[in-house]
């Protein structure tokens, strides 16, 4: 943000404005003064983000540090902590946490208590990350479930449908072993392959994944059935043209 010129400035300014000096040189003192309050404003402007992604590193760190200390509590198996590791070193990655601070991305998520045992899953922290990681790099998602259903969100807003995708097509989405019930939507669909065994677990960690990057709302349509709208923001902008130049 530009920081104007302060008091001070101002009055050397007036003050060059009634002296005895001629035209051409009151005129480059105020050029000379007007720049270095543009650069002051910007290396503020720069001061402040490198601020910002301190905080939020800072921040990761105890967010991380309570999800560890929630889990060592009950006893939670050695390789979950090692995603935990992982995660916490993925989001505590300045040129990650500068792309979080610039999208608005928190991580209260990760402490999010699903039941009195568990926490957000850490598949559905993974999948935020492909989002993050794809978006960095200007492609579309990696992940393959995380593909799927992005790709059809996208068709689907393109169609005017975005009440249509629910936890039922998010799964169909997932795997094309599931019954798609309503063969109007085949045509904007994106199959992954997964057995239906484990379709709803994945459709659900990948719509968790969305909503708490906020790209899906919930909501609820004519029938009362749940559904996950596309929002409008910058991030869902960037996706949109990630998949599609992809």
């Amino acid at each position: 943000m530009t920081k104007k010129l302060t008091k001070r400035d101002a009055q050397i300014v007036s003050m060059i404005d009634v002296a005895d000096v001629s035209h051409n040189e009151a005129s480059e003192t105020r050029d000379m003064i007007e720049i270095v309050a543009h650069d002051f404003a910007e290396t503020s402007e720069t001061d402040d983000l490198e601020a910002k992604i301190d905080a939020f590193i800072e921040r990761a760190n105890v967010i991380f540090d309570a999800r560890v200390a929630f889990e060592t509590a009950h006893k939670s198996a050695a390789s979950l902590f090692d995603k935990l590791a992982k995660s916490r070193k993925f989001f505590t990655n300045r040129h990650v946490a500068k792309f979080c601070v610039d999208y608005a991305i928190t991580l209260d998520f990760v402490n999010r208590q699903e039941t009195s045992a568990k926490r957000f899953n850490i598949y559905a922290i993974n999948k935020v990350e492909d989002v993050i990681s794809s978006c960095r790099m200007h492609s579309a998602c990696k992940n393959a479930i995380n593909f799927a259903i992005v790709s059809t969100l996208f068709a689907l807003d393109a169609a005017k449908l975005r009440d249509k995708m629910t936890h039922v097509l998010a799964k169909v989405c997932a795997s094309d072993k599931e019954t798609l019930a309503d063969i109007s939507l085949r045509r904007y669909l994106t199959r992954h392959t997964v057995s239906t065994s484990t379709s709803s677990t994945q459709a659900s960690s990948t719509i968790n994944a969305l909503q708490v990057l906020n790209v899906v709302k919930s909501s609820r349509d004519a029938n009362n059935v749940e559904c996950f709208n596309l929002q409008d923001n910058a991030l869902v902008s960037l996706m949109r043209e990630c998949h599609a130049t992809d």
